[in-house]
This record gives C-alpha cells, structure tokens and sequence, in this order.
C-alpha cells in the first residue's frame, strides 16, 4: 500500500501562517468533509481527527457529513457531483478506488472524478486468532491449517471487503486450506472469533486492540510492511515467512475534479501542517495509525500500482462482492 515515509516534524514542517491567510483560496463557509462510511467506524473518527485540525488551523470550520452506502460509492459520486471550489472533499478509504471497482459497477471514473489532495493515513489490519486454537504466530496459524485441511475457517467483514481480502492475499500466497465465514462487519466478525465460531479473523488494529490487551484474542501479525506504533512487538506478516506481503487500510484527501490547483495546494499544505503537530500525532499513535502524507501528483499512480494488485488476487481467487 503506501510506502511509508519518515514523517518526522522536520520533514513536515511549513511556514506558520495566519487562520485567515491559510482558507485564502476556499469559499466562504464551512468546507463539507464526507465520509462514505457509517458514523462510528475508524474512517469517521480518523476524518474527525482531521477536520478538527483543520478548522482550528485554517480559521474556517470542517464538518464531517456521513453518506454511507454501496460499499463508499454513494459518498464518492455526491462528491464526484460536488461545485469544485474545495467547499467539498472526500476522505476515502483507498480500497474503494483499488478493491471495489473490481467487485461492482462504478458510476464515475475513480481518477478522473477527482482532484487529489494526497494519501493522508495508513491503519494496519491485525490478525488475530482465538486462544483455543494454540497457535500464536502466522507460521503456527499456516501450519496447523495444512496439517488439518478443511478443519479451520476464519471471519471476514463480508465477501470483497478490505478484511476479507487482507486474509485472501495471505492465503494465495501460503496456500492453506482455510474457509471464509462472512458476517456483515467487522464487529461481527470479532464476536465470532471471541465466541469460537471461527478460529481467527483480520481487523482494524484500533478495533482488535482492547481485546488483545485483555487476552481474549492472540495478535499473530500486522498485515503493513511497518509494525503497528502502538503494539512494536507484534512482527509484520512480512517478517513472518511471507517477505511480499502487504496490505493496508489507507486513506485519501480528495476534492472534485476541476478544483483549481492553488486550492489543492492550500489543503495538502494545510494536511501537512496537520500531520506534523505533536498532538496530532500521539493521536494516531493511540489508534495505530501511521500519518503517510503522499502527494497529489502521485496519487494515480497509487491507484493503478494497488488496482493492479488487488484486481489479481479478486479474479484468481475468483471473489465477488457480498451486498
């Protein structure tokens, strides 16, 4: 996923400006953060996190609007439809411009519909697994998987979520013999996992890590190429046999397409300041997420490199959408 940078408050760094000087360029009024997600995921609380950065450092109110459904496609064609004056932005979950064109029809083209502020936020998923299953590592999970085939299975968010795909990519790569239980969420797919109905599942960390803490789940490994900030001693699937494996929950700033470039210069330096404040950053930290600000110019060929990718393991693993 996004190639993580040394974000360092040196390397962050921008000139102070004035609340005023910085919404020069944006029209007069609260500028509109949609979220294509239902209140209360990660993606909510990370764009909230965002916009009140935002507004206390442009002088100017953000205000997160929730339009979920369609797996994100609802909030992303309200933007795509958007006045492109930057009153109007879109904090999306990358997998819906690299996963799920694969799984459903698009009603826009994901790179042309937009103009992109940039990569805002990389979240590790986690895997983890009951303690009744006695393994605590990826190459124990692997293994006990071969040694008795057709005997485990694990729960996603449903089939052609980001959950679900994470947990496929391993397997084609490892070749165990383990059996998808969809359910529809990801805390449903916990409960399973807390409740013996399937022996492990992949999660967002911030999600899984208080029933690590607790001992009721078994953290086996962080599916980004960098461990999580909040658990360092839990190894990457990476580290553990499978050195190409990668798989992120990563986030994107965009505005629609048509948005004048001094005005998506004023928000990615804006997102830059953002990402560089100390407090900002022992935020993500707590949710174990990563700042990995990309920049607009970069931003299509990120959705091609991950299309690419993910569009593979969809037709090989021949996955469709659950709805």
């Amino acid at each position: 996923m996004i190639h993580r940078r040394e974000l360092g408050l040196a390397a962050l760094a921008t000139l102070g400006m004035t609340g005023a000087a910085r919404a020069q360029g944006l029209p007069r009024g609260p500028v509109t953060m949609v979220v294509p997600w239902a209140a209360g995921g990660s993606a909510d609380a990370l764009s909230r996190l965002l916009a009140s950065q935002l507004s206390a450092s442009m002088g100017q109110s953000f205000v997160v609007e929730n339009r979920a459904g369609a797996s994100g496609l609802v909030g992303h064609a309200a933007v795509a439809r958007a006045r492109p004056d930057g009153s109007t932005l879109l904090f999306a979950a990358c997998a819906t411009f690299v996963m799920v064109p694969h799984l459903l029809p698009v009603p826009y083209d994901g790179v042309r519909a937009f103009a992109p502020i940039g990569t805002v936020m990389s979240n590790p998923l986690l895997f983890c697994a009951s303690p009744r299953l006695g393994v605590r590592d990826i190459q124990g999970l692997v293994a006990k998987a071969k040694a008795e085939p057709g005997t485990m299975s694990y729960g996603s968010a449903g089939a052609g979520s980001s959950t679900h795909l994470a947990i496929e990519l391993l397997l084609s790569m490892s070749g165990a013999p383990i059996t998808d239980v969809s359910y529809r969420g990801n805390a449903p797919a916990v409960q399973a996992v807390l409740g013996g109905e399937v022996a492990f599942t992949s999660v967002d960390a911030l999600v899984a890590m208080p029933f690590v803490r607790s001992g009721d789940l078994v953290p086996l490994a962080v599916s980004t190429r960098w461990r999580s900030p909040a658990m360092p001693e839990i190894p990457t699937v990476a580290e553990s046999g499978y050195p190409e494996y990668e798989c992120a929950t990563d986030f994107a700033l965009l505005a629609p397409a048509g948005t004048p470039a001094p005005t998506i210069a004023l928000l990615h330096d804006a997102v830059k300041a953002a990402l560089a404040k100390p407090e900002m950053q022992e935020k993500l930290t707590q949710q174990s997420v990563v700042p990995a600000l990309g920049e607009p110019q970069d931003f299509p060929a990120y959705v091609e490199r991950e299309s690419a990718k993910w569009g593979d393991l969809i037709r090989t693993r021949g996955i469709m959408m659950q709805q």
